[in-house]
């Protein structure tokens, strides 16, 4: 896991207004409900195993790899339920918590 990710940043009031709202917390593709991940960047929400895509993952993933930067500067996601932020251009968890993502994480459980 990643002490520190320098592409974790703070999602925008859109963002964190779907994240705190669990009756979006579905793929915006296929719109499953299990291991939804949602991109801090953009907002676009995408499943992590259910789907079946040509480069391997879920639409998570495949959001990641086929969006350009001029639609989503994001790199890193957060896990709905479990809450654990992963980094796509770093290939891992991150484990630092800023102050921002504690009091989101604390709004989420709420």
């Amino acid at each position: 896991m990643a002490s520190s990710c320098k592409h974790l940043a703070r999602p925008s009031a859109t963002v964190t207004a779907r994240l705190l709202d669990p009756t979006r917390w579905r793929c915006d593709t296929c719109h499953s409900t299990d291991g939804v991940w949602v991109c801090l960047g953009c907002g676009f929400a995408g499943c992590s195993r259910e789907a079946t895509s040509s480069v391997g993952g879920g639409h998570a993933l495949h959001h990641h790899v086929t969006v350009t930067e001029a639609q989503c500067k994001g790199s890193c996601v957060l896990d709905v339920v479990s809450q654990h932020c992963h980094c796509y251009e770093c290939d891992d968890y991150v484990i630092d918590t800023p102050a921002w993502l504690s009091v989101l994480r604390s709004k989420i459980e709420g």
